[in-house]
Protein backbone atom coordinates (compact mmCIF):
# COMPACT_ATOMS: atom_id res chain seq x y z
CA UNK A 1 0.00 0.00 0.00
CA UNK A 2 1.21 3.47 -0.90
CA UNK A 3 1.83 5.88 1.95
CA UNK A 4 -0.21 8.92 0.97
CA UNK A 5 1.08 12.45 1.35
CA UNK A 6 -1.31 14.69 3.27
CA UNK A 7 -2.23 17.92 1.50
CA UNK A 8 -4.02 20.71 3.35
CA UNK A 9 -7.52 21.53 2.13
CA UNK A 10 -6.62 24.89 0.53
CA UNK A 11 -3.80 23.32 -1.48
CA UNK A 12 -6.01 20.37 -2.40
CA UNK A 13 -8.67 22.68 -3.85
CA UNK A 14 -6.08 24.79 -5.64
CA UNK A 15 -4.42 21.77 -7.27
CA UNK A 16 -7.57 20.01 -8.50
CA UNK A 17 -9.02 23.34 -9.69
CA UNK A 18 -5.91 24.25 -11.67
CA UNK A 19 -5.62 20.80 -13.25
CA UNK A 20 -9.32 20.70 -14.14
CA UNK A 21 -9.20 24.20 -15.67
CA UNK A 22 -6.14 23.25 -17.71
CA UNK A 23 -7.78 20.09 -19.03
CA UNK A 24 -10.96 21.98 -19.92
CA UNK A 25 -9.06 24.69 -21.80
CA UNK A 26 -6.76 22.22 -23.54
CA UNK A 27 -9.57 19.93 -24.71
CA UNK A 28 -12.16 22.54 -25.71
CA UNK A 29 -12.47 23.62 -29.30
CA UNK A 30 -15.22 26.16 -28.57
CA UNK A 31 -15.10 29.10 -26.18
CA UNK A 32 -15.12 28.12 -22.52
CA UNK A 33 -16.12 31.48 -21.08
CA UNK A 34 -18.55 34.33 -21.64
CA UNK A 35 -18.93 37.77 -20.10
CA UNK A 36 -22.06 38.20 -17.98
CA UNK A 37 -24.20 41.32 -17.56
CA UNK A 38 -21.91 42.54 -14.75
CA UNK A 39 -18.84 42.28 -16.94
CA UNK A 40 -17.53 39.19 -15.12
CA UNK A 41 -16.00 36.37 -17.13
CA UNK A 42 -17.55 33.00 -16.35
CA UNK A 43 -17.62 29.52 -17.83
CA UNK A 44 -20.51 28.92 -20.20
CA UNK A 45 -23.22 26.63 -18.78
CA UNK A 46 -21.96 23.70 -20.86
CA UNK A 47 -18.33 24.28 -19.91
CA UNK A 48 -19.21 24.71 -16.22
CA UNK A 49 -20.83 21.27 -16.33
CA UNK A 50 -17.74 19.83 -18.04
CA UNK A 51 -15.48 21.52 -15.48
CA UNK A 52 -17.44 19.91 -12.63
CA UNK A 53 -17.11 16.47 -14.24
CA UNK A 54 -13.39 16.94 -14.85
CA UNK A 55 -12.87 18.21 -11.28
CA UNK A 56 -14.52 15.11 -9.90
CA UNK A 57 -12.28 12.84 -11.99
CA UNK A 58 -9.15 14.79 -11.01
CA UNK A 59 -10.06 14.50 -7.32
CA UNK A 60 -10.54 10.74 -7.71
CA UNK A 61 -7.07 10.44 -9.21
CA UNK A 62 -5.57 12.63 -6.47
CA UNK A 63 -7.15 10.44 -3.79
CA UNK A 64 -5.07 7.55 -5.11
CA UNK A 65 -1.84 9.31 -4.13
CA UNK A 66 -2.76 11.98 -1.58
CA UNK A 67 -4.90 12.43 1.48
CA UNK A 68 -6.90 15.60 1.99
CA UNK A 69 -6.04 17.22 5.30
CA UNK A 70 -7.76 19.97 7.19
Amino acid sequence: MIKKTIIDQDTWIFVYSEIAAYILEYCSSDPTTEVDENGDERYTKEKQDEYCEISSEVESIMETFFEKGE
